[in-house]
């Protein structure tokens, strides 16, 4: 039996990390470049060979520092794109680090977690729907529309006589997106960012009859 050994990624040495500020959210792998992004720590994106640190990204060739940068994708061409979800937006950047542009709709509220579906984004938005982004073109098609109604008080959980506690979630109605992955018969998998948490499957529509 092949003995597998556990190496950690360390953050890098930098004045961000004086603290406990290293609380990664994502991790993304292409050839021998590993990227990780500090979503819930120093809001950064770091670039890694093998244990090596490589270099750093933290929004600011966009104008903008990142502001939880929650999740990260490798497109078929070999663009990272990065879910900014603090600033509502989607970030991309070639694999040395050189920024391409930032991708803002009024649909993007919130993305928090990032697949890649015939080459088109998918984007889970914790705001509360999932949506198929096409980057080149601009384009945005909601896949599972934000609901009509309010958010509940305590969302995305229930305040309930001020206790926090698991809201009823409803069948067809998305509540908190905070992941996504795509299936071999492309089928979506999302979770969602509630106590006891949710996983669903959204299925492609097959052919009209």
């Amino acid at each position: 039996m092949a003995t597998r050994e556990f190496r950690p990624l360390t953050p890098p040495d930098l004045p961000a990390y004086a603290g406990d500020s290293w609380r990664p959210t994502a991790i993304a792998v292409c050839g021998d470049t590993v990227v990780v992004a500090d979503g819930y720590g120093a809001s950064l994106v770091h670039y890694f060979r093998g244990s090596e640190h490589l270099l750093t990204l933290n929004g600011s060739d966009t104008g903008t520092d990142f502001q939880c940068p929650h999740d990260i994708a490798i497109l078929d061409d070999q663009r990272l794109v990065v879910a900014d979800r603090g600033n509502h937006r989607l970030v991309s950047f070639r694999l040395d680090g050189t920024y391409l542009g930032t991708f803002t709709d009024p649909l993007v509220r919130s993305p928090a977690g990032l697949a890649v579906r015939d080459g088109r984004l998918i984007v889970a938005d914790v705001e509360r729907a999932v949506l198929a982004v096409d980057l080149d073109r601009g384009r945005v098609e909601e896949i599972v529309a934000y609901p009509a109604e309010p958010k509940q008080p305590g969302w995305p959980n229930l305040d309930r006589g001020g206790e926090t506690v698991r809201p009823d979630l409803a069948v067809g109605v998305l509540n908190s997106p905070h992941s996504v992955a795509v299936g071999v018969d492309g089928s979506l998998y999302v979770t969602e960012f509630v106590i006891g948490g949710r996983e669903i499957r959204l299925v492609p529509a097959g052919p009209e009859n």
